[in-house]
């Protein structure tokens, strides 16, 4: 059945309304028709059963079924990536979309090739567009930018109870000694540095604000294969 994407959906509405985009994807792109059913959801964990009718030829949503879906990430993971250059970061996304990443932080690092960016908006374009392909019922957010120091004191802030990682090729202890702790831990936070990795002065600052330091399979990956590397066996560790 067609998954669309729906921003607010009222849980008392019999009926949902689409904007442009969304006419045109169900009546153009996929030529559906009347009384043809499509599964909304919208980002908070619900979904939609609805079928496809018109109104003077204007499409609209009638509500068949509401359900509360279980297919969420089992625990929180929050990325912090150093902001990657060129369209590395559209896949990343999508790709920790994918492995049930629920928050994902562009951080500007000491060694980053780009220092701005405004794409963010792209980023939760893509975000949806995942969530509807892999059949996630919430969205994955998309923060900052922030600077290197501003990502820390978010985290400080934030996530004062949650299990902190940053990967780096320098060294430090292995992902399965931390085995016990990402599985008894609410909330796993990772910090993956950009393509130039991390600075010692920045590895410095991380170790004192709590973060483990790990390596990575024994090998330099690349900024964005570390990332889907590590958030898929955290998820794996998570489920076992």
């Amino acid at each position: 059945m067609t998954r669309l994407f729906v921003d607010d959906v009222s849980p008392n509405e019999s009926i949902i309304r689409l904007d442009r985009q969304n006419s045109h994807y169900l009546t153009k792109v996929l030529r559906l028709t009347d009384n043809d059913r499509v599964t909304v959801f919208d980002g908070s964990g619900r979904e939609y059963i609805c079928s496809l009718s018109f109104l003077e030829e204007v499409p609209f949503l009638k509500v068949i079924e509401t359900l509360r879906s279980d297919r969420v990430p089992y625990k929180k993971i929050v990325i912090l990536q150093g902001l990657l250059k060129g369209k590395k970061m559209d896949l990343l996304v999508q790709k920790l979309s994918e492995t049930g990443v629920s928050e994902v932080i562009p951080v500007i690092t000491e060694r980053s090739q780009v220092r701005s960016t405004s794409k963010t908006e792209r980023w939760t374009k893509i975000a949806k567009e995942s969530s509807r392909q892999c059949g996630r019922t919430d969205v994955l957010e998309i923060s900052g930018p922030l600077k290197f120091e501003e990502a820390v004191d978010r985290i400080s802030d934030r996530y004062q109870s949650s299990l902190k990682i940053v990967f780096y090729e320098g060294g430090g202890g292995t992902l399965s000694s931390l085995e016990t702790d990402i599985s008894s831990s609410e909330e796993v936070v990772v910090f993956i540095g950009p393509e130039g990795g991390f600075s010692e002065h920045e590895i410095g600052i991380l170790r004192n604000s709590g973060f483990h330091i790990v390596g990575l399979a024994g090998f330099i990956l690349r900024a964005e294969t570390a990332s889907i590397v590590a958030s898929g066996i955290i998820q794996y560790i998570i489920s076992k």
